[in-house]
C-alpha cells in the first residue's frame, strides 16, 4: 500500500508561491459527486512517492489531516515549473469501487527493431501514452511496446497491436501509428546556380540595328 499524507490548506490565506518556499506543495483532491477539496503536501513526501510510482496508474490511499479514513485516489496531474522541471501543484482524483476512469497511461519502449540494425533505419516513436479506460484495480501502470517486430521501413506499431487485459478499453484511436522505422536521407548536395544569360540584351540589339542602318 502506497501512503501519503496532506493537509488541508485556505487558498486566501497563503499563496502557493509562500507555501513552495515552506517546502509544501499546493495540492486539489476531486473526483465524482465530491467536493472539491484544497490540500498541501509535503515537497520531500511528495518527492519519495513520485519516485515509487512517477506517472502511473497506482491506487494511492490519502491521509488528511483531520480525517480519520484515507481516500483512495489516482495523481491525475502534476503540474511542473517550465524553467527548472519541479512540481509546483498536483491533483489528486478521488475513486470509489465500481467506478471506470479514464486515464493517459505511460508507454514503455522495449526491445531493438530490425530496421534500425540492419537497415540503418531511425526509430521514430510517435506516441509516448495512450487514453485508456477501466475499473481502478485493472489500470495498467505502464504498457509495454516491444519494437523487435520492425523489420522493415514498411512495419508499423499501432494501437490496436499493443497487448493490453480484456478489462481495460483503449480510447485512443486503433488506428494510430505508435512507432516506426523511418530511412534516413542523404543530405541533398546544393544544385549550382544557373549561369547568367549572356545572350545580348535587347538594348545591345537595337545599337547593333543601329550601325548596321547607317
Amino acid at each position: 500500500m502506497i501512503e501519503i499524507k496532506a493537509q488541508k490548506r485556505n487558498k486566501r490565506k497563503k499563496s502557493s508561491l509562500k507555501l513552495r518556499k515552506e517546502r509544501f506543495l499546493p495540492a486539489i483532491l476531486y473526483g465524482r459527486k465530491i467536493e472539491n477539496v484544497l490540500l498541501k503536501v509535503k515537497n520531500d513526501d511528495f518527492n519519495k512517492l513520485y519516485r515509487k510510482i512517477g506517472r502511473g496508474s497506482q491506487i494511492i490511499k490519502l491521509s488528511i489531516e483531520g480525517e480519520s479514513n484515507l481516500r483512495d485516489v489516482l495523481l491525475q496531474d502534476i503540474q511542473k515549473d517550465a524553467l527548472t522541471d519541479q512540481p509546483i501543484h498536483i491533483d489528486f482524483y478521488q475513486v470509489k469501487a465500481g467506478e471506470e476512469i479514464e486515464k493517459s497511461v505511460p508507454l514503455v519502449f522495449i526491445g531493438d527493431a530490425s530496421a534500425v540494425k540492419e537497415l540503418g533505419g531511425i526509430l521514430v516513436k510517435y506516441l509516448h501514452q495512450i487514453e485508456v479506460k477501466s475499473l481502478p484495480r485493472h489500470l495498467p501502470n505502464e504498457i509495454e511496446v516491444n519494437v523487435g517486430s520492425l523489420k522493415t521501413f514498411d512495419d508499423f506499431i499501432r494501437v490496436k497491436d499493443l497487448n493490453l487485459s480484456p478489462d481495460v478499453k483503449v480510447l485512443t484511436d486503433s488506428n494510430e501509428v505508435i512507432a516506426a522505422v523511418v530511412e534516413q536521407k542523404e543530405e541533398k548536395e546544393i544544385e549550382e546556380a544557373p549561369e547568367a544569360d549572356e545572350s545580348p540584351s535587347k538594348e545591345s540589339k537595337d545599337e547593333e540595328n543601329e550601325e548596321n542602318k547607317e
